[in-house]
């Protein structure tokens, strides 16, 4: 019943208000009809005329009063004539006059409409405009959401002023090319965040600017944890490279091509063994120092990795003591202090495990080299699997984090991008990549690209720390956001979008029983609105989501489904290293055996001494009880 009376107050007082309106929009107009009439006959009619034209009423009011009724007047050659009301009719200027009053009528009546058009349908427009300007919403200051056109528009007209280079594609909107005429950098190297969580879309965004890559032959870093990437774009004849000991294709790789005794190899020992928030930093940065200085000493040794791995995990503690003894590590691996020594092996074991993979020390790729020769323009992949992740994942951060230090110590500056590296699932490495926000601070200024991709923040910021993960959102200035699953991602994403001021006026109703009761307020206030709310994000479509570009206000936008052919395998087992794997396995379950038998020949051995030793002890005890028993005879 509430309903029914708030809405029927409320139509009935807006039916009244209209009603005040027109009601003096009628008075208006006919205002206007009537002046407009009193000024044309003003104008047009003189005294005479008038006296003729009221002459003319006036007979045909009283025709049978006044027919006869003399009329004097002045003729249309200036002398005065007087005629009866009867023959006005005959009088060629009396016509003249009554056809100029008729004239004079038609000409009021348009000239009246014309003023009632012009004047009503312009107090139309401006209630109409005043109305429709209280309704809107004034933008005062801070960010607010562009239409998907506007952006692209604006990205287009603003990339015009740099035609010697030709911005790259994300989600089809064109990167911004930043600085002036003079000095400017591609929008790449500002470096791209994408959030979204699984079936977003995210992953389909990323392939298309990888075909982008391929096309223009860029050099990229692609880090593919589910083959997706290499079914698509791996091309062997272009030299692209494979990083995986698992996968047949993969390159051989050893820490000795990366670096060299005289730059040492703290940089890589730091990458091999990333620190782990939950555990005492001391135990991993001795770690470092002891795999730093072993690598300097095996360096011209021509060790595969796995040889390496096993100098440093199957040595005795006396003999790495003895290899350690005067460098600074002396201090770490050292027999008087045997416990500390062993926790750092225990932390060693845990690390170079996965460097056992590589078991050859011919033709290794070197990363960093590659990285160095301008020459190359291929793809390298970094990949892995989801059921070799524990093994994997220590490696391929180390070999990025390898890549992250060789771009930061390129020589030569760039304004366009040199080498991309794509991270499709950041979040995959549960130890975090080491350098990765080092590399984001100062790869832009050697044309390092970063995307980034990951399902949600929370994890960046349990991997990284909530201070790191967000030096690292705010280093990437280019961001997607999609679908999100969690609350606190959602919040995050509609946080870094912004928000802005507004002004807007709101319309409040009263009513009561009597219509002097009923009104209407309109007041202004000012407030703070997000560009999108977190229940936005959480609630989007696949394929949809907010893009932000630095210097430009986000927009909504929704990315086509790309489909991509399938040129090659997305991975090819490693026969002849599963083999090997195979062979081990059998012969340490022959030594696993044969420990078995000596330890149980040992045990059966040790039970017949026991028996033995224990017949003695009883032939022992008997031949005691006899002699008590004489020596007991003997005293009676």
């Amino acid at each position: 019943m509430s309903d029914f009376i708030r809405g029927g107050q409320v139509t009935f007082h807006k039916f009244r208000m209209l009603m005040q309106v027109s009601r003096v929009l009628t008075r208006i107009s006919l205002a206007l009809i009537i002046s407009s009439f009193v000024y044309c006959y003003y104008k047009d009619l003189n005294h005479n005329e008038w006296r003729i034209g009221f002459a003319w009423i006036k007979r045909d009011l009283f025709k049978t009063s006044s027919i006869d009724s003399s009329f004097t007047y002045i003729s249309k050659y200036g002398y005065q004539k007087t005629t009866t009301l009867h023959n006005l009719d005959f009088d060629p200027y009396v016509l003249e006059v009554v056809r100029k009053f008729e004239l004079t009528f038609g000409k009021s009546l348009m000239l009246s409409l014309i003023m009632v058009l012009v004047v009503i349908g312009g107090a139309i427009g401006f209630f109409w405009f005043k109305g429709k300007h209280l309704r809107n919403v004034n933008k005062q200051r801070g960010i607010f959401p562009l239409k998907p056109k506007e952006l692209k528009k604006k990205l287009l007209v603003h990339n015009k002023l740099f035609k010697r280079y030709i911005p790259y594609n994300l989600a089809d909107y064109p990167y911004p090319v930043s600085g002036n005429k003079e000095s400017w950098c591609s929008g790449e190297q500002s470096h791209t965040l994408i959030i979204g969580s699984s079936g977003a879309g995210k992953t389909t965004i990323i392939r298309d600017l990888v075909y982008q890559l391929h096309k223009r032959k860029q050099k990229a870093i692609i880090l593919d944890m589910k083959g997706d990437f290499i079914k698509n774009f791996y091309v062997e004849k272009r030299g692209d490279v494979i990083l995986n000991p698992l996968d047949q294709r993969g390159r051989n790789w050893s820490i000795f091509n990366e670096t060299n005794p005289l730059k040492g190899f703290s940089t890589i020992a730091k990458s091999l063994l990333p620190k782990e928030s939950k555990s005492d930093p001391i135990w991993i940065e001795a770690a470092r120092g002891v795999v730093a200085e072993l690598a300097s000493l095996y360096f011209n040794e021509n060790l595969s990795m796995s040889e390496f791995a096993d100098k440093i995990l199957k040595t005795e503690l006396s003999t790495l003591s003895t290899l350690l003894e005067k460098t600074p590590a002396s201090k770490i691996i050292n027999e008087d202090i045997e416990k500390a020594a062993l926790s750092v092996l225990m932390v060693l074991s845990t690390y170079l495990r996965p460097l056992k993979l590589y078991r050859k020390s011919d033709n290794c790729f070197s990363i960093t080299e590659w990285i160095n020769d301008s020459s190359q323009n291929n793809f390298l992949f970094i990949s892995s699997k989801s059921d070799v992740k524990e093994d994997l994942n220590p490696l391929i951060s180390s070999q990025v984090g390898i890549a992250i230090n060789a771009v930061r110590a390129l020589k030569e500056s760039s304004n366009t991008p040199k080498i991309w590296f794509i991270i499709d699932e950041l979040a995959y490495f549960d130890q975090g990549i080491a350098g990765l926000q080092e590399g984001l601070a100062s790869a832009r200024s050697y044309g390092g690209c970063f995307v980034l991709g990951t399902q949600d923040i929370e994890m960046i910021e349990k991997i990284y720390s909530k201070e790191v993960a967000a030096s690292i959102a705010n280093n990437c200035s280019n961001k997607i956001f999609m679908k999100v699953a969690g609350k606190h991602s959602a919040e995050w994403c509609s946080s870094a979008l912004g928000e802005g001021e507004i002004e807007e006026w709101n319309e409040g109703y009263s009513y009561g029983s009597h219509e002097m009761r009923d009104g209407i307020s309109v007041n202004k206030r000012q407030t703070v609105r997000k560009v999108v709310l977190p229940s936005e994000l959480m609630s989007l479509k696949s394929g949809e989501g907010y893009i932000s570009f630095s210097g430009f206000e986000p927009a909504k936008f929704k990315f086509r489904n790309a489909i991509f052919e399938n040129i090659a395998s997305s991975y090819n087992e490693n026969s002849e290293l599963m083999e090997l794997f195979k062979q081990e396995l059998i012969e340490a379950a022959q030594k696993r055996k044969e420990i078995e038998v000596e330890l149980n020949a040992q045990e059966k051995k040790g039970n017949n001494e026991k028996q033995i030793k224990l017949s003695e002890i009883k032939k022992d005890i008997n031949k005691e009880k006899k002699q008590s028993k004489i020596l007991e005879n003997n005293w009676d």
